[in-house]
């Protein structure tokens, strides 16, 4: 049976906390619910009119890149119920939402898959295509030396300040406060934050997420010396001295054996694949191996 794609009712918001929880788990729906749902940003794939899939549309902030500033909606929670898998109503949902965007004036949607896999789903189902990419590092709490950089928790107000300043030339994804504030829930909840480091190299941003097994994940990990050397960790092995002294100041508020951080990467090579994009009209720049690669950032994983 076809599905029919529409916007969800008020009386239907049980039914898409049921379809976040078979998928996705517990985790942050009551915040995203509580927080960012509206029923206009949703998109609902029914079956005898009960939705089967959900999909939403999520006013990002801006994609910047050069002298172009780019308003930009993110793709986020495309869930099927696994009883309605296999039909074709996610791939349905994701280009409802692609167009929905656009006749509501973003011309530029982002979306971040949750599996690998998935970029090749969305490429042949949907106008999106790879675009962001980052570095993800392991460090060990033994390797970490002990220094003088100091951690500093800010709003997310002061995390889109110094956030901006660090990024500034480099193609990235501008998060609004609304974004961030969001963000900040997450971390509160877990017992991370938005910080700014102090270090001798120059100032650091980072959001921290303490995971139920105690392990310690850095969504976002950056400096304007990173910045400054175009990103260019050419490898996800390498241990660069900005992040070790950046994560030996978390390590000494958030205790763990291992610290999981990622990082903007200069290479896509050897980076790996991150978020997609789709734009209605000219599409930005396309990079290679010898220039920046855009930084993403936070997609509420």
């Amino acid at each position: 049976m076809e599905a029919i794609l529409r916007c969800p009712s008020v009386g239907e918001i049980p039914q898409l906390r049921h379809i976040w929880r078979a998928v996705f788990g517990g985790g942050d729906v009551g915040f995203f619910f509580d927080f960012y749902y509206e029923s206009a940003q949703c998109i609902v794939a029914t079956v005898d009119d009960e939705p089967v899939a959900a999909g939403y549309l999520l006013p990002a902030g801006n994609l910047v890149c050069g002298v172009n500033t780019i308003p930009c909606a993110m793709v986020y929670g495309v869930a099927t119920l696994p009883e309605a898998r296999s039909r074709g109503f996610g791939s349905a949902v994701v280009s409802r939402l692609i167009s929905s965007g656009f006749e509501s004036g973003f011309p530029t949607i982002v979306l971040c898959p949750s599996e690998d896999s998935l970029f090749e789903y969305y490429s042949a189902r949907t106008a999106f295509r790879d675009w962001f990419y980052i570095s993800e590092k392991t460090y060990n709490r033994g390797a970490l030396p002990d220094n003088d950089s100091e951690l500093i928790e800010l709003t997310p107000q002061d995390y889109c300040i110094v956030r901006e300043r660090i990024l500034a030339g480099i193609p990235h994804i501008e998060q609004d406060l609304r974004a961030i504030t969001y963000q900040s829930k997450l971390c509160s909840e877990c017992g991370g934050g938005l910080f700014r480091i102090e270090t001798v190299s120059g100032p650091c941003c980072a959001v921290v997420e303490k995971y139920p097994d105690g392990s310690i994940y850095i969504k976002e990990l950056l400096s304007q010396n990173q910045a400054n050397s175009h990103f260019s960790s050419p490898t996800s092995n390498d241990q660069s001295p900005f992040e070790i002294a950046a994560l030996s100041a978390i390590a000494r508020t958030f205790e763990a054996d291992n610290y999981n951080v990622r990082v903007p990467s200069s290479s896509n090579k050897t980076a790996k694949r991150f978020g997609m994009i789709s734009t209605k009209d000219e599409s930005p720049s396309n990079f290679n191996e010898n220039q920046i690669l855009p930084w993403y950032g936070l997609a509420f994983d």
